[in-house]
C-alpha cells in the first residue's frame, strides 16, 4: 500500500474540498524541523492525519472533508518519509476492512454510516498513539 503520495487525483479533490469549505491556502501548525516518531532532523517532513482523515473524506466528503483540508493541530503529525511509510503500513488491516464496508455500501448505493466512520477514526487514532509510544 505504501506511504501517501500527491498525485494529481489527489490534488484535484483536495481542490475542490478547499474551495467548497473556503480554504484559500494550505494552514495549520508551523513545520517543525525533527520527525515526531523518531526525532531525528530531517529536511524532509510530512503531515499525517492520526486518523486517516483523508480515507475518511475520500468516503464521505460531506463529513470528513472540511476536517482535512483544515489541518487541525490535534489531528496532525510531522513525520519523515521512513515514519510516514511506517505508520501507513500499520494502518491497513483497519484501511481494508473499511475499504470493504465502502464497496459493499456503494455497491448498494448507499454512503458509509456517520458512527461507523467516527468509530474507525478513533482507532487510526489510537494506531498512531500506540505506534508514538
Amino acid at each position: 500500500m505504501g506511504a501517501f503520495t500527491v498525485n494529481a487525483e489527489w490534488a484535484k479533490r483536495v481542490k475542490r474540498w478547499r474551495k467548497r469549505h473556503g480554504v484559500t491556502a494550505l494552514v495549520g501548525p508551523a513545520r517543525p524541523d525533527r520527525c515526531t516518531k523518531c526525532i531525528r532532523k530531517k529536511k524532509i517532513l510530512t503531515r499525517h492525519h492520526k486518523g486517516n482523515e483523508y480515507l475518511l473524506a475520500r468516503m464521505r466528503p460531506d463529513l470528513w472533508s472540511k476536517r482535512y483540508v483544515n489541518f487541525y493541530k490535534a489531528d496532525i503529525i510531522w513525520l519523515c518519509p521512513k515514519c510516514h511509510e511506517a505508520i501507513h503500513e500499520r494502518f491497513v488491516p483497519k484501511q481494508r476492512e473499511l475499504n470493504r464496508k465502502w464497496y459493499t455500501k456503494a455497491s448498494q448505493g448507499r454512503k458509509v454510516h456517520k458512527k461507523t466512520l467516527e468509530r474507525y477514526h478513533g482507532i487510526f487514532q489510537t494506531i498512531t498513539e500506540k505506534w508514538l509510544g
